[in-house]
């Protein structure tokens, strides 16, 4: 197969005995570069050396095995786990796979993940494996076989001497004449289809086609051709085959559903509109399995491989060439019962269908244009089904209709999920940039501006963020001078915009500076439009009260919480549907800022409430209120230690960690700091209840997200890097282990004295607190 380079690397990555128990590797190209062949011949040489080989399919796939089988393993000499298509993963599920008791067997493990881009969604995985699992995982990109002139010609010969062993032709073959020059033959799959299409051609006595677009034509066009002699061959009076174009239609399907279980199948032929009956589906199902025979005991095993497969969709669909008319459409017809409120919920060969769709599109720009934004503009919530990776891949494109984005992006507006959040920025920018520079409208651009800085603050993207929020603070600041009555309101939220995103980036003050503003202007205009500024007001006053206590300014920061949490109760019992989310985040700032005062038994009473509205909120809507549910359940198990109820709090520490995590092992830009939050204040928790050594592991592991973190941002997240060493070396000093925690306290010390200098108000008690941990340390014997 001329992959022996890459064998032999495969075959030293998985017996390397430096690398941990469980290693990752991903390994992606595009389309037709013969990914699966190799993965196959590595799962081949790795089950002859004794190892177990497991296939891995997504657990909302109908043709999945459920639960795991531990014998499968049993007397292996390790674990070979294969995913093929790892990019259509919810992210979040790569991470629960890594936890699966499967790849915890006592033996050398091994995933390798197949896609064919290694874009966002690897971003996002290899960012955080090494911070949660430890883990440095291997991207290796399967590099073209047809890339050099002779390397094509070498493929190409040896594809036609197995082709002509196989066909019995004795003659010589000649090359494509694009075989050096086309770009398409750089991909090892177009040399092989076009070796098979000149093999085939001289046995049967016609002239080979040239360049790749006819290889894919002959070939599809001999297929069909395969269709007519075999329902000649096997047809009968009593029982006649399909016929060849009804044959096409179940083909067509299968390239998309890919192969399903067999009552799922009669489904999918009944919303194709190909079998209408039981009956007439069993003939369909059987005749089609007899031309594509299934190793699974599936139905609708799909034309291979996926380059020809995709060829077949786009020259299928009419818009290139072809007047098949019941292709038009049949993508809408799969989907038809796809859920309308959760489309995700849908089976997944609906997704399947969609995702193969895109992927075709990419190639074939008429399926887009008269197929995929048609049915985005009838039914947008169907990008929802795609899945974030999927609407990234459909992002990909470049002349999105921004009709079709405007009603994605209201899909997932205003509460995108946490699958969905990047994909859903990626629209947001995409509309604000085409709609701002459209308007003349001031206000139209202003509140792009603010809208798009909030949406981008909330996954993360802080520096973005904080761009937008200054550009829309210019333009409503013009705006409010012009016309106060109006718009002094908004230029008062801009500000509040402003400094949430200062704050998250590090700029304390002028964060607190900025907020203030904010404050001082609603006061003054309380009056004159109450219904309109108190809410705003309210949301002010939270802000500066975290503001406020960043700074040390604690007593002034418990009386804006107080204020902000009477203003917004108050609007809830007016309205709960729309006022609700904001009283309780407020209630979790004020339980935040009695644990740090002179009463903080005080902050149990708005922390319990505030778990008991979220836990209800987040049982109706999760994916919206889950962030807030893990934050104010970290929050409650921080009151009860600050009221000396350790042993209460650590039930609902844990679990707020384990929220945290799922959270930022979907979207870790925007999460992966409360991760460490909440792993630095679990490991505080465990010191206190006397777990040295469970509170220094999960110490050790908080500090190490955290100097991550600190890389990227240091200015936002040196102080928690400063807490978890703190931790950490406390935990260490009551293991007994105090030359590791003086090394980690002096490094803690150095930080809070640095930010102490910085910020006072926020960071001298620290400062002092860490010299007496460091003076214990040091007295201690060692």
């Amino acid at each position: 197969m001329g992959r022996h380079e890459e064998l032999a690397d495969f075959r030293y990555w998985r017996d390397d005995t430096r690398l941990p128990g469980l290693a990752v590797r991903l390994l992606h190209a595009p389309g037709g570069e013969g990914k699966t062949r190799l993965a196959a011949q590595i799962a081949l040489e790795a089950a002859e050396d004794g190892w177990a080989v497991l296939e891995v399919r997504h657990r909302s796939d109908d043709s999945a095995e459920q639960g795991s089988n531990p014998a499968a393993v049993t007397g292996k000499n390790g674990v070979l786990a294969i995913v093929d298509y790892a990019e259509r993963w919810p992210v979040g599920d790569l991470f629960t796979l890594l936890g699966d008791t499967m790849l915890s067997a006592g033996v050398p493990v091994r995933l390798l993940l197949l896609s064919r881009t290694a874009g966002g969604w690897w971003d996002r995985v290899t960012a955080r494996l090494d911070d949660l699992f430890d883990l440095d995982a291997e991207t290796v990109l399967l590099r073209p076989l047809g890339t050099r002139q002779s390397d094509r010609q070498s493929v190409f010969d040896a594809a036609c001497d197995r082709f002509a062993e196989i066909l019995g032709a004795d003659d010589a073959i000649t090359a494509p004449h694009g075989l050096q020059t086309d770009d398409a033959y750089a991909l090892v799959l177009t040399i092989h289809m076009a070796a098979l299409a000149a093999v085939d051609a001289m046995v049967h006595g016609v002239d080979a086609p040239g360049e790749p677009l006819r290889v894919s034509k002959y070939l599809l066009r001999r297929e069909r051709e395969h269709w007519d002699r075999i329902q000649q061959a096997q047809g009968t009076a009593a029982k006649p085959f399909i016929s060849a174009e009804t044959m096409a239609r179940v083909v067509f399907t299968s390239v998309l559903t890919q192969a399903v279980p067999y009552p799922t199948g009669v489904q999918v032929l009944e919303l194709a509109g190909i079998a209408s009956t039981a009956e007439g589906a069993a003939q369909v199902l059987d005749d089609h399995r007899y031309c594509y025979p299934s190793t699974s005991g599936n139905v609708l095993e799909p034309l291979s491989p996926d380059r020809l497969a995709e060829d077949f969709i786009g020259l299928t669909c009419p818009g290139a060439g072809s007047e098949a008319a019941w292709a038009s459409g049949l993508l809408a017809g799969l989907l038809k019962q796809a859920d309308e409120v959760d489309p995700t919920s849908s089976p997944a060969w609906m997704r399947s269908a969609l995702i193969v769709f895109i992927e075709a599109a990419k190639r074939w720009p008429h399926l887009a244009a008269t197929e995929l934004y048609p049915l985005l503009r009838t039914r947008p919530e169907l990008a929802r089904l795609a899945g974030g990776a999927g609407l990234l891949s459909l992002l990909e494109f470049p002349d999105v209709p921004i009709d079709v984005l405007r009603l994605v992006e209201r899909e997932l507006y205003p509460e995108p999920s946490v699958e969905f959040g990047l994909a859903g920025v990626g629209v947001a920018i995409r509309v604000a940039e085409h709609t701002a520079a459209a308007s003349a409208d001031p206000v139209e651009r202003a509140t792009i501006r603010t809208t798009l800085g909030v949406r981008l603050t909330n996954v993360g993207l802080h520096d973005d963020a904080l761009t937008a929020a200054q550009e829309a603070v210019r333009l409503w600041v013009h705006l409010a001078t012009q016309d106060p009555g109006v718009h002094m309101c908004d230029f008062a939220g801009a500000l509040i915009n402003l400094s949430t995103s200062l704050a998250g980036t590090g700029q304390r003050e002028a964060a607190l500076d900025a907020v203030q503003d904010a404050v001082h202007i609603l006061r003054a205009r309380l009056k004159d439009a109450p219904d309109v500024h108190l809410p705003v007001l309210a949301l002010a006053l939270s802000n500066s009260a975290s503001r406020l206590a960043a700074l040390g300014k604690g007593e002034e920061a418990l009386a804006a919480s107080q204020e902000a949490v009477g203003i917004r109760r108050g609007l809830v019992a007016t309205d709960p549907e729309r006022f609700l989310p904001g009283f309780v985040r407020s209630l979790i700032g004020l339980a935040n800022r009695y644990a740090r005062s002179a009463h903080p038994h005080d902050a149990l009473e708005p922390a319990e409430e505030a778990v008991g509205l979220l836990q209800a909120m987040s049982d109706v809507l999760p994916d919206t209120y889950l962030p807030d549910y893990a934050e104010a359940l970290d929050t409650l198990a921080r009151c009860y230690s600050a009221a000396d109820r350790p042993g209460d709090a650590l039930v609902p520490m844990l679990e707020a960690v384990d929220r945290h995590h799922s959270l930022a092992s979907a979207l870790p830009r925007a999460y992966l700091p409360d991760f460490a939050r909440s792993m630095t204040n679990l490991a505080g928790l465990l010191t206190e209840l006397g777990h040295w050594e469970d509170a220094g592991t999960t110490a050790s592991a908080a500090v190490d997200v955290c100097r991550v973190l600190v890389q990227e941002a240091p200015q936002t997240h040196l102080p928690l890097l400063a807490r978890a060493l703190n931790n950490h070396a406390t935990a260490l000093a009551g293991a007994a282990r105090p030359d590791e925690a003086l090394r980690l306290m002096t490094e803690a010390v150095d930080l809070f004295r640095q930010l102490a200098h910085e910020n006072p108000g926020g960071f001298q008690n620290h400062f002092e607190q860490s010299l007496t941990v460091l003076t214990w340390i040091r007295g201690l014997p060692g």
